[in-house]
């Protein structure tokens, strides 16, 4: 054994007739690009969804009046919900 590195055994009882796990290569491959094309997808749609957001948040701070002035107007209070929403679409 390599110095290190652990070595794991994995064992179902006979009778309970368990199928051998996937070890073929080309399975696997087939199955992690899968994964990574649903995991791009993913990617993509949360950065459009964040760009969008940070849009309407630039919007209603610049757009309409200055920063300073949207706080003392309480108008911050409308994309308050946007920030929450870019926390969530982050994480």
């Amino acid at each position: 054994m390599l110095q290190g590195m652990e070595c794991l055994v994995f064992s179902s009882p006979v009778e309970l007739n368990a199928p051998e796990l996937h070890t073929d290569p080309e399975e696997q491959a087939y199955t992690l690009k899968a994964l990574e094309k649903t995991i791009v997808n993913s990617a993509l749609l949360a950065t459009i969804i964040t760009l969008i957001l940070i849009g309407l948040i630039y919007f209603f701070l610049f757009v309409n009046s200055t920063p300073t002035l949207s706080f003392v107007e309480g108008e911050i209070i409308q994309p308050l919900p946007l920030f929450i929403i870019i926390y969530f679409t982050y994480s």
